[in-house]
């Protein structure tokens, strides 16, 4: 602090040493200190979350978007609505499909993508927002994992944050979004960065990983396909870890997505024992051949990008009378599986620089093992991956040798684009993790890259909105049809309309199951007309009649009247899941006539009261032991791991470093 007695400015109780004004100093270094810090911490958040709103905002609105998905979306969620409503958790029909006789989509699809989708919708009591707004959490979750792994393999505060908005603006990422509307590979890309870092840790570390179990399970639970799809990296990441850690690696490995695999047993097991009942199962019916995969390969010059459409979608005015076209109209559209100039490069780049690594001489001893040995094989290994997978995209047909028949249910080979972003965004955190002069610079220049491009593709209005009216709260919980009349301007493309021009549609695309085939019904529902041979109520043939009958929360009662022995036809799909009971003994389920997938029960003559409802299979309830069991050993090991004065357990490497050291 400077004297000021000599220009006679200071007074007495200053010349006497007076520490007012160095006090005040301090404090304001010390709000500025605190600002600053407050800001570091922050920003990275603030800029990430205006990155989703510049990407992603579209989708911040009440009004229903058109995607290749047109209104399934909010169909599905609107029934999942209803269905919650009745009691029904986890939701496992949607009810009003089928003219009432429901569609089993909450059994068979993953839960996670409308889970969270109904739970948003039930919140805001509003349908169109709950699905937008999933899109918007799946985006926003999946940078915080990318964060998260960035961070985990060593990244600095601007690297994770790069890393985050880099994996945000990944061209497919946008398009499966913005186009695709695919809701489930949405949440894929939240997992996915867990499922690839976790599973590495496991096998340098030679012990499970919690990420890894998380990522396992998550991917199971959001899009079943895109998690066959990463046993790639699985694969290769076990066999690295046989050769870095030995048996214990490859241990790790295994249990962790063991252990991943348990806690969605209750979702998985019934799931696959059942499947064989609905027309998922049915590869031809799904485009899931190997022909159909070989079929749908991406030319290698489409990767590369399409400036004329983007991230646009369609390209015709999206109006039910162009499905008047040769070809439905979500074909017609415009299609970009772009990945760029960028990430089709950066695996060969990294390939080039991992073997330019290798003819260095050896590293220093006081450089961890986790900061050079394992980054060198991580991205070898991710190399690896990430080549295998575009090999799958542009040229299937060598690759079906290794799993003929099951490796058709990816369907399009361009899903491998999903895994293909996240192991390019891990690729860029490990080449830029140990920069040096000009870093930050490269990280700056990578991030305005990686949103430029992008939003110079993005269509700027809103594609197109279907009537407002269509899935607001009243109309799902009010009215028997919520899939109103109405509602087809934009998106019911699977609609046909009635040869005399009426308005009745049977239920719009729920004739269908909401799907855009009769994916969830039972494979003895008619293929083409799934809707054939479904009563609208409960008939008794002979001389019977149906006294009373009504729908219940999860099913149906009818009493019935019958002079002699008659067949009961109910307006109720039938799965292993549903159960069908009598106050009568002599009554029977006729499996055999129900050639159209409907419940139909022999009853003697007189009065008959039949109950359908929903039961816990067997394989359902050891399930759900078996998630319960995997949860509650996770918890513990989780405790025991973080017990205060545990030693964690170094590598085998790092242990050696030390020695030598």
């Amino acid at each position: 602090m400077r004297d000021r007695t000599a220009t006679g400015d200071a007074d007495p109780a200053s010349r006497a040493g007076d520490p007012t004004n160095e006090g005040r100093d301090d404090r304001v270094e010390n709000l500025v200190s605190r600002a600053v810090q407050a800001a570091q911490r922050v920003g990275p958040f603030v800029l990430v979350a205006g990155v989703v709103a510049l990407l992603y905002g579209v989708w911040i609105t009440d009004h229903a978007l058109l995607t290749h998905e047109g209104t399934d979306p909010y169909s599905r969620t609107a029934q999942l609505v209803i269905e919650v409503d009745n009691g029904n958790i986890p939701p496992q029909l949607l009810p009003d499909a089928r003219g009432g006789s429901g569609s089993a989509f909450g059994r068979y699809y993953p839960p996670i993508p409308f889970g969270v989708a109904t739970a948003i919708a039930m919140a805001t009591d509003d349908v169109v927002l709950g699905v937008n707004l999933a899109f918007v959490a799946a985006a926003a979750g999946s940078a915080i994992t990318m964060a998260w792994a960035a961070r985990r393999l060593g990244g600095d505060r601007a690297l994770v944050t790069g890393a985050a908005i880099v994996y945000l603006a990944l061209p497919y990422h946008l398009f499966d979004v913005h186009v695709r509307g695919a809701l489930g590979e949405s949440f894929a890309f939240v997992f996915l960065p867990l499922l690839v870092v976790g599973m590495w840790t496991a096998g340098l570390d030679g012990r499970w990983s919690g990420a890894a179990v998380v990522g396992v399970a998550g991917l199971l639970l959001s899009h079943t396909i895109s998690g066959v799809i990463a046993v790639v990296f699985v694969a290769l990441v076990a066999g690295r870890a046989l050769y870095v850690r030995s048996r214990a690696g490859v241990v790790a490995v295994v249990v962790s997505g063991a252990l991943g695999l348990a806690l969605s047993a209750w979702f998985l097991l019934p799931q696959q024992l059942e499947l064989s009942d609905v027309w998922v199962s049915d590869q031809r019916h799904m485009l899931a051949t190997d022909d159909a995969v070989v079929g749908h390969a991406v030319p290698a010059g489409d990767l590369i990008g399409s400036w004329r459409n983007g991230f646009r979608g369609y390209d015709d005015p999206p109006y039910l009378a162009d499905v008047g076209q040769d070809c439905w109209l979500y074909f017609c559209g415009g299609e970009n599986f772009a990945l760029g100039p960028v990430t089709l490069a950066l695996p060969f780049v990294a390939a080039t620089l991992l073997l330019r690594r290798r003819r260095t001489k050896p590293l220093p001893v006081e450089r961890t093992h986790e900061r050079s040995i394992a980054a060198a094989a991580l991205a070898s290994t991710l190399v690896g991956a990430t080549i295998v997978w575009l090999g799958f995209v542009v040229v299937p047909r060598p690759l079906m040798w290794l799993a003929p028949g099951p490796a058709g249910y990816v369907q399009f080979p361009w899903r491998a684009l999903a895994p293909i972003g996240v192991a390019t965004t891990l690729l860029w955190v490990l080449l830029l993790r140990d920069r040096r002069h000009g870093g930050t610079a490269l990280v700056l220049i990578g991030i305005a890259a990686a949103l430029l491009v992008p939003a110079a593709q993005r269509e700027p209005w809103v594609r197109a909105d279907i009537v407002d009216a269509c899935f607001t709260a009243a109309d799902v919980r009010d009215s028997a049809d919520p899939v109103a009349p109405g509602c087809f301007v934009a998106g019911d493309l699977g609609f046909v309309p009635p040869a005399d021009g009426g308005t009745d549609s049977r239920r719009g695309r729920g004739a269908r199951g909401f799907t855009t085939g009769n994916d969830y019904l039972p494979v003895s529902a008619d293929e083409f007309d799934p809707q054939l041979g479904v009563p609208s109520a409960p008939t008794v043939d002979s001389d019977g009649e149906v006294l009373t009958w009504h729908r219940t929360g999860d099913g149906l009662q009818a009493t019935v009247r019958s002079a002699a022995a008659a067949t009961v036809r109910l307006p109720v799909s039938r799965y292993r899941f549903t159960r069908v009971r009598s106050d009568r003994e002599e009554a029977e389920v006729l499996a055999a006539e129900a050639s159209n997938g409907i419940v139909v029960v022999a009853v003697p003559s007189g009065t008959t009261t039949i109950t359908v409802d929903r039961t816990r299979t067997g394989a359902e309830l050891a399930a759900v032991a078996v998630s319960v069991t995997a949860g509650a050993l996770l918890g513990a090991a989780a405790y025991r791991r973080r017990r205060p004065g545990k030693r964690a357990r170094v590598t085998r490497e790092v242990h050696q470093s030390r020695q030598s050291s």
